[in-house]
């Protein structure tokens, strides 16, 4: 492993002039890969003690990042400290996401959806990037239990591109994944009526999600507040009505079949 990054930093200072440096550092890694030389446990045998003495650089870092990239160690402790350090370093959009993608896999919800948080402040990101990125967030904050969150950042998400069916599906979960939190039961049926319509505009923005649409609507109807609990609350089939809370979304009055 010392060889073979001994070799591969000589062949980087080269890689500049020449396209032959660099289908020679292909060859080499190309062997190393099939030689399964680069183990993560030999990676953090040679790495752990470089980074104990020099954390603070960010070269190193670097080269710890890619090389347990290559090797496909991702989910190694080093290579997470590595990167957080990397971000307090150089913060930066891109490694945020990363990180984020990173502490999902781990389970770390909490982690993730910081990084994610942080991704989305880059001013240079394109409206499509910060719509994926806010609609993962959705889905990280529903994970959680952080209900308005979720819907807060589903609505950024298609705020940012309106024919983002994904993220009108993921309003309508944290929708209904909220509703314990309102008043009572006739309240909390009440979401499943904006849940539905929220169903309903993600398969008009993006038809590939009809089927998926129809299902959840089936299952909103099902649960819309029945015909009797709609009178004793003084309303008729038609009428408008807001619901509350983190949701705060007009609907219409419709019973249950």
């Amino acid at each position: 492993m010392e060889d073979y990054f001994l070799v591969t930093g000589l062949l980087e200072q080269q890689e500049g002039g020449s396209s032959r440096w660099k289908r020679i550092r292909a060859s080499i890694d190309d062997m190393i890969q099939k030689e399964g030389i680069l183990s993560c446990e030999g990676l953090d045998h040679y790495f752990g003690p470089q980074c104990e003495q020099n954390s603070g650089n960010p070269d190193l870092l670097e080269k710890v990042i890619n090389s347990y990239t290559f090797a496909g160690c991702k989910q190694s402790d080093l290579y997470v400290a590595a990167s957080e350090k990397l971000y307090e370093i150089d913060p930066g959009s891109e490694l945020a996401h990363q990180l984020a993608e990173l502490f999902i896999g781990r389970n770390d919800l909490e982690k993730a959806a910081w990084y994610l948080q942080m991704a989305v402040l880059d001013e240079q990101l394109s409206n499509e990037i910060r719509a994926d990125w806010f609609y993962e967030l959705s889905i990280v904050s529903l994970a959680k239990g952080d209900h308005c969150e979720a819907i807060n950042f589903a609505r950024e998400s298609k705020a940012y591109k309106n024919d983002y069916g994904k993220a009108y599906i993921a309003l309508g979960d944290a929708f209904i994944a909220y509703r314990k939190q309102l008043g009572d039961d006739f309240q909390q049926h009440s979401v499943y009526w904006v849940a539905a319509d929220i169903y309903r505009a993600a398969a008009r923005v993006d038809p590939a999600l009809a089927q998926e649409s129809s299902k959840k609507l089936a299952i909103c109807a099902a649960q819309y507040p029945c015909k009797e609990d709609i009178f004793f609350h003084d309303l008729h089939e038609g009428n408008n009505y807001l619901v509350g809370g983190c949701i705060q979304e007009n609907t219409t009055v419709r019973p249950r079949d």
